[in-house]
């Protein structure tokens, strides 16, 4: 069948029903072939001239539909990369529609169960709305967690914690249904042997993962907690497998697991996993039978899915081994298997699951490019090189060979020299001197550089590394000149987009936090620059805050004192709700009572000038100037207070045109003008008008006059001398 271009405007629940020819068929395509792998990849490769017809509407992000396989409906692929014209033809590559899972996003949850975890799935993601998961697993106990926000398919597979590491099973994509199966294939009886159907054949065995016996346990505060040995074969000298089940539990200090309970969890690993069986994977070229007239009475019995069992017969290797069928590339053109792979892979969706923003697709397509034209530089060396001579010497007394590979006719007098044995192989440019690139058998391998789609580590160490075009645009990475730390250089954009924190903290030597520098975005989004103090503990001595809370607003510059985690000197800036404030405060050593403090805040209708001196050693005040505005009432305060904290003596201006001169010594005087400009003094307190060595003198109409107290009828009067 020719694949068939659809138009990818429309949605996919669209693409799906979509029974026509859409923009067209490719019919000039010379090359298509769709490649499956048991829970892994689901991709298409096609060649098309570019003089073939709709070549135009070729488009990363195109939609093809074709047949994938015997069995299933037709299936729609998504175009990601098209190559670069070689002779006139082009290589597209396109995954299956189920990869636009990799954009979705499913908000964290936990459920029990496979069918709960599939509803709880679909009802946690965002986008992917023409997408579905079922399954038929019965696993009801299973505890599934999603603890970050993550997209659909990466909580599939490929990583510990997905649905296949904790429910098992095999995924069967039918374009926008997703299946979890507890057994997607059958053993139909295809029996695949030398000389009848079978054209070429390697075999690989390992008996490494085979177990005879699981010894289950779990890690409670760093202590073991032991189930029972599980014997899964009698042998006189058993494999016992230790298995850590902590992930299979919630544990808290409330909540520890049984004996029982772990042994239960034992027992539904060795459910899932085979543990008995030989690793084997066998490649297997041959010819489908069930296609050939002579073989249509017998056809069903020779049917072969993904996932279907297999007998394979080749006497003179030894071979005769029953597996799954893992893997196969399928001729879309011609309606065949090109090849199968049958064994025991490990369940893995690690090539599917990269998420790719969509504003981070401009730099996939830089380093693509640059991996494109490392390959290209590649292929010509090795399509420009000549062949090589081989050289084998007897090593030991076993019967084994080292052989050698070299570019001229005999070992002396070659430069180049490549050899293989029981240990490795290595390549050298110097005549065998030294060998500065190849691989040892326990994976071990020097390069002089490295291309790749991805790399997987758990460490990487160096010194120099480069993001970017290492020609242009580019950030580096290397270490300092002392070798003790990290610097980036170069002409690139550093930029850190995460949900959670980026933190920069420098330590002590006992881990404790020396210096800090947080940039936090959730919903309270902060910006923190801490520095703690040098003795063994984590209390600060300096901070600065600059964060946001809902409708509050705060930047905080504060230094601690030297006892204990109590702030010295702060200086706040503060917005909450209706009240705001600007402050600068001196604490008293050792202690959060305030000894100086200027503030300017407003609050709903108040607003206010405080300047403040306070008593050492208390939080009682000194001396306080007041300015503030609280509904109809403005006036300005000045205040001095007792080593009680009770006032003394003030000095007050308000609204109302009084003057009030008070002390705590049995109430307050007040001076009232009204406006006919008399002067009347009230409250309890008398008014002294004393001078000890002068009159008191009264200015008014210009003129200055001494005046005396004088009582007249029992009154007492201020009157001119």
């Amino acid at each position: 069948m020719m694949p068939i271009l659809l138009d990818s405007a429309k949605t996919v629940a669209a693409l799906v029903a979509d029974n026509t020819n859409g923009i067209g068929r490719l019919a000039d395509c010379t090359r298509c072939e769709v490649t499956e792998e048991r829970n892994g990849a689901y991709t298409l490769e096609l060649d098309y001239p570019v003089d073939g017809v709709h070549f135009s509407d070729l488009k990363v992000n195109g939609v093809l539909r074709v047949k994938a396989n015997p069995d299933d409906d037709l299936q729609l692929f998504r175009i990601y990369k098209i190559s670069k014209p070689m002779s006139g033809v082009v290589t597209v590559y396109a995954n299956h529609i189920t990869y636009d899972l990799t954009k979705t996003s499913v908000s964290p949850f936990t459920s029990n169960g496979a069918a709960a975890t599939c509803i709880q799935l679909k009802a946690h993601m965002t986008g992917g709305n023409d997408f579905s998961i079922s399954t038929d697993i019965s696993n009801l106990t299973s505890v599934f967690t999603n603890k970050i926000p993550q997209s659909f398919r990466a909580l599939l597979g490929g990583q510990e914690g997905s649905m296949l590491d904790v429910f098992g099973g095999e995924f069967k994509w039918n374009n926008n249904a997703v299946s979890l199966l507890a057994s997607r294939g059958a053993d139909n009886g295809v029996r695949i042997a030398y000389g009848k159907n079978l054209t070429d054949i390697k075999q690989e065995e390992n008996i490494e993962n085979m177990y005879t016996a699981v010894m289950p346990y779990i890690v409670v505060d760093e202590q073991a907690i032991l189930g029972d040995l599980q014997t899964i074969v009698e042998t006189a000298e058993p494999k016992i497998l230790n298995l850590d089940l902590s992930s299979e539990f919630e544990i808290n200090e409330d909540s520890i697991p049984t004996k029982e309970q772990i042994n239960e969890a034992a027992q539904n690993y060795i459910e899932r996993n085979d543990l008995t069986a030989p690793s084997v994977s066998i490649s297997i070229s041959f010819v489908d039978l069930s296609q050939y007239e002579e073989f249509k009475n017998v056809a069903p019995l020779l049917h072969l899915g993904l996932c279907d069992t297999v007998h394979v017969y080749y006497e003179k290797l030894g071979i005769e081994a029953s597996a799954k069928m893992i893997k196969y590339v399928y001729n879309t053109l011609l309606e065949k298997y090109e090849k199968i792979e049958i064994g025991d892979a490990k369940s893995t969706l690690a090539q599917t699951i990269i998420d790719m923003p969509q504003e981070a697709q401009g730099m996939v397509d830089q380093a693509t490019g640059y991996l494109d034209s490392t390959i290209a530089a590649f292929s010509g060396i090795i399509a420009n090189g000549l062949g090589l001579f081989v050289t084998k010497i007897q090593v030991g007394t076993a019967g084994g060979f080292q052989i050698y590979l070299h570019n001229k006719p005999t070992l002396a007098e070659s430069q180049y020299q490549w050899t293989i044995n029981d240990s490795g192989f290595a390549v050298s440019k110097d005549y065998g001197k030294t060998w500065s690139a190849g691989f040892t058998v326990d994976g071990d391998a020097v390069f002089n550089s490295l291309s790749a789609n991805a790399i997987y580590a758990l460490s990487i160490f160096g010194s120099v590394i480069t993001f970017g075009d290492p020609e242009g645009t580019n950030v580096v990475a290397n270490t300092t000149s002392d070798n003790a730390g990290i610097q980036f250089t170069g002409s690139g954009k550093i930029n850190f987009r995460t949900v959670g924190e980026f933190r920069a903290e420098n330590a002590f030597s006992n881990n404790q936090t020396a210096n800090r520098f947080i940039m936090s975005g959730s919903s309270s989004p902060s910006i923190n620059v801490q520095n703690f103090k040098s003795d063994t503990s984590e209390n600060l001595a300096n901070q600065i805050q600059m964060y946001q809370t809902n409708n509050a607003d705060f930047m905080y510059i504060t230094n601690y004192s030297t006892e204990g985690n109590t702030a010295a000197n702060g200086l706040n800036m503060i917005g909450q709700g209706s009240w705001n404030a600007f402050q600068i405060r001196n604490f008293i050593p050792g202690a959060t009572d305030v000894a100086n403090s200027f503030q300017l805040s407003t609050a709903n209708g108040t607003s206010d000038i405080q300047i403040y001196n306070y008593i050492p050693g208390s939080s009682n005040m000194a001396n306080r100037l007041f300015m503030t505005s609280s509904e109809n009432n403005t006036y300005l305060a000045l205040s001095n207070y007792d080593t009680s904290g009770n006032e003394r003596c003030g000095l007050y201006m308000g609204n109302e045109g009084t003057f009030w001169l008070s002390s705590n010594t049995g109430g307050e005087s007040r001076v009232n003008s009204d406006r006919g400009g008399n002067l009347t003094v009230q409250a309890n307190n008398s008014l002294n008008l004393v001078s000890e060595n002068y009159d008191v003198v009264i200015r008014t109409g210009g003129i200055s006059r001494n005046c005396q107290w004088q009582t007249i009828d029992g009154v007492t009067y201020l009157t001119a001398k």
